[in-house]
């Protein structure tokens, strides 16, 4: 039985660009490879397609702040981004209630407010592998940071993800030094979803693929999304560091044909290596690293243009 394969090969291959809802294909793999997954497909149609959140599923709104001067960094930048371009950055998510932070004194110290509360915390992403207490005793023993500066990124986020959505979760976080020891961003992000992702969801369940969110975001948020967008609570994956995603990956490939990541930012960078498929999607507005261009076997514009992708796998058609 012949099939038409979907993807278009290049001889000399250059960056993708998107274009409207439709989307551009760059494979960086052999022609075997892909042939060999479709017929793993056709012997068993098990299938998994996983996604980070915020950028990806989400639309995402973020602030940050400058803790040393009070600058606010190029809005192009995501946080991932901002701290990888240190090695010794680290983004930590902060459990705490942004209510409760709002109506604190703005001139205390951050840290003294998370210890007094006894604010947990979890390591998002960072370029080391750090364990958790050298992070919390910078956490819970900075001098610089201000409630204040917290509360701006929270106010400042929120007035703007207001006027867009009326649902929408909000996190905040810090992004730590390991070299100076203090807390050198406070960050707020508040993300919703882009049209059609539930009903996205929803096909690909129909088609039989299992749908998996690794994130980097906290737990109880990426849930209450999970819920919202048809996803079950126990294929959530959250306060997902770069490895832990790509641990994930490796994991489900063990119990499924294929695997698909879909990411938009460098800390999906290790799960899209790992995974059969890579897939970025640029729905986001954002600058990001080139090595993701490369490492994408697809680039998308549309989040909802991953069903062709899965569609086009086990079915065997071919992509317009």
């Amino acid at each position: 039985m012949q099939f038409a394969l979907f993807v278009l090969f290049r001889e000399a291959v250059s960056r993708p660009k998107a274009c409207g809802s439709r989307f551009e294909i760059s494979l960086h793999q052999n022609k075997e490879r892909i042939i060999d997954l479709r017929n793993r497909i056709r012997i068993k149609m098990t299938v998994a397609a996983v996604f980070d959140s915020a950028g990806t599923l989400l639309r995402t709104v973020r602030s940050v702040l400058s803790v040393s001067d009070h600058q606010v960094p190029d809005a192009c930048v995501e946080t991932t981004t901002l701290t990888f371009q240190d090695p010794d950055r680290i983004l930590v998510l902060l459990n705490l209630h942004s209510r409760e932070i709002m109506q604190a004194n703005p001139d205390g110290l951050l840290s003294e407010y998370l210890t007094e509360t006894k604010t947990g915390f979890g390591i998002s992403c960072g370029r080391q592998v750090i364990v958790s207490d050298v992070v919390g005793s910078i956490l819970y023993q900075d001098t610089e940071a201000r409630i204040a500066d917290m509360q701006k990124v929270i106010r400042d986020c929120w007035m703007t993800v207001s006027k867009q959505s009326e649902s929408f979760a909000l996190n905040a976080g810090a992004i730590v030094n390991l070299r100076t020891e203090k807390i050198e961003f406070t960050i707020a992000a508040a993300g919703y979803p882009f049209p059609g992702v539930r009903e996205m969801v929803a096909t690909l369940h129909g088609m039989g693929v299992a749908v998996f969110i690794a994130s980097g975001d906290r737990t109880a948020k990426l849930e209450m999304i999970a819920d919202q967008i048809g996803i079950p609570r126990n294929r959530v994956h959250g306060v997902a560091t770069p490895v832990t995603k790509a641990q994930i990956v490796q994991n489900l490939k063990t119990e499924y044909n294929v695997v698909v990541m879909t990411g938009d930012g460098i800390n999906d960078l290790s799960a899209m290596k790992s995974a059969d498929i890579a897939v970025l999607t640029v729905q986001q507005e954002g600058k990001r690293p080139e090595i993701l261009y490369e490492t994408a076997d697809y680039v998308i514009d549309n989040i909802c243009d991953t069903v062709r992708i899965v569609k086009g796998l086990v079915d065997g058609c071919e992509m317009e």
